[in-house]
This record gives structure tokens, C-alpha cells and sequence, in this order.
């Protein structure tokens, strides 16, 4: 009994009397502003993404070629062991050049990416570098495969980096 009156006090009375209706706040989100307010904070956030993966995309190979750097640099310095540190120096470096998935390449890839655009020996020496750190972590437990020394990986990166690139055939010299 109690249980109904609380529910019926809310329903009976006074404030039954009073329009408690939308309408004001339909008027006013159908009106300029209200769509303004509304729809503008999506449309600047879908606005700014557009522009940042336009321009991401559509950077010269220069200006992804030292950010590449810049980055597998940064990773090379990180907390992770040292196999770990230069597998992701290398694959963000491979990443960032050739606008792809870091976390998919593997040393192959790493050959294949570079074949053409650098000396063949270089490009074999870093994807050698790749593969060693590879088998430091995937290795059998117990088989101490040693760590590619920081240095040498930051070293090959910067040589890779400033390798002159091979020209194309018919390209324009």
C-alpha cells in the first residue's frame, strides 16, 4: 500500500498541471545554433582527421625518411630488452619509410622493402640484423642467442638512411 502511494504522489496533484513536454528543447536544437552546437564538435574532430592522415600520407619521402629515423632512434633507447628494442627499431623504421604496419614486417619483408632502394649489401646486412634479434626472442628457451649491439643497429639504420638511392631503369637522371 505504501509501495502505490509513492508511486501516485509522483503522478497526482499540482505538478500533473505543469507542460512538462520537450518542445522548447526540440525548438531549439532544430535552430542554427542548436545544430551548430550539436554537430560542430564532430565535424572539426572528423575534419582534423582527415587532414592529419591526408598529410601523413602525402609527406615526401624525405620528410618520412627522417621521421622514420627519428622514431626507430627513440625506440632503440626504450626499457625493453635489447633483442626486443632493435626488432622494433627496425620495424618502425621500415614502418614509418614505407607507410606500413610495423608489427607485420618481418625480415623478409625487410629485404624486399629496401631491394630497390638501397645498396644490396646494406640491405641484407640490416635484414641479417633483423633476423638475429628475431631468433634472441623466438628461440628455444635457454639458447643464448646474443643481443645485435645497440650501437651497430643505430649505426646501420643512420647508414641505410643516408644510403644514396638506386635510380630506376627509365628513370629521369
Amino acid at each position: 500500500d505504501v509501495y502505490k502511494r509513492q508511486i501516485l504522489s509522483n503522478s497526482v496533484g499540482p505538478a500533473l498541471l505543469e507542460d512538462e513536454s520537450m518542445h522548447e528543447v526540440w525548438d531549439f536544437l532544430k535552430s542554427p545554433l542548436g545544430l551548430v552546437l550539436i554537430l560542430g564538435p564532430p565535424m572539426i574532430y572528423a575534419a582534423a582527421a582527415i587532414v592529419l592522415v591526408t598529410q601523413d600520407r602525402m609527406a615526401s619521402p624525405a620528410s618520412r625518411r627522417r621521421r622514420a629515423l627519428r622514431r626507430a632512434l627513440r625506440a632503440l633507447s626504450g626499457d625493453a630488452k635489447e633483442h626486443d628494442r632493435v626488432i622494433e627499431a627496425i620495424r618502425t623504421y621500415l614502418g614509418e619509410r614505407f607507410c606500413r604496419e610495423k608489427d607485420t614486417i618481418t625480415p623478409v619483408d625487410c629485404r624486399r622493402l629496401l631491394a630497390g632502394e638501397i645498396d644490396e649489401d646494406l640491405a641484407h646486412e640490416l635484414a641479417d640484423l633483423f633476423t638475429q634479434a628475431e631468433r634472441g626472442v623466438f628461440d628455444a628457451p635457454g639458447s643464448d642467442v646474443p643481443a645485435p649491439p645497440l650501437e651497430r643497429t643505430r649505426d646501420l639504420l643512420r647508414r641505410v638512411d643516408t644510403a644514396p638511392l638506386r635510380k630506376t631503369p627509365g628513370a629521369q637522371a
